[in-house]
């Protein structure tokens, strides 16, 4: 029987090797990581704008309950005088806000026929975000400023 030559011929491998997978691995990782933070950030600063303007938003009501009960109303965010607070004419009011949250700015005055003083609010939360509003009379339509 002839002697043929045979070629050596190396099996194929197919798939990918552990090293090829562990390095595709570690990429995958640092882009969720950097994706998901981006992500968290997005999401926690959509939430404090909607709330701050769900805030401002109340205005609005706080108005036409001025109109109904016939009683100014006056929107603060700071200290409140004890003669304010006694005054049988005129509610104070506080914006609904979460706690940690803070309000500042100018005293928003709503007449018994639902007049809005208007003024400037910056409402700030517990990590420190800020967004100001200005107030425009005489309906409080609020119009969000730059910082």
């Amino acid at each position: 029987m002839p002697i043929s030559h045979h070629k050596c011929v190396l099996a194929r491998q197919e798939g990918f090797s552990l090293l090829e997978m562990l390095v595709v691995l570690a990429i995958t990782g640092v882009v969720l990581s950097i994706v998901s933070i981006r992500l968290v950030s997005s999401i926690e600063s959509t939430r404090f704008v909607k709330t701050a303007e769900m805030a401002v938003a109340d205005i609005k009501l706080i108005r036409l309950q001025a109109i109904f009960n016939k009683k100014s109303v006056k929107i603060i965010g700071a200290n409140v005088s004890e003669a304010e607070k006694t005054s049988a004419n005129i509610t104070i009011h506080h914006l609904n806000l979460p706690n940690d949250w803070t309000v500042a700015g100018d005293d928003i005055l709503i007449s018994t026929t639902g007049f809005c003083s208007g003024g400037y609010i910056t409402i700030k939360d517990q990590t420190g975000r800020r967004i100001k509003f200005n107030l425009m009379p005489p309906t409080c339509d609020a119009e969000r400023m730059a910082l």
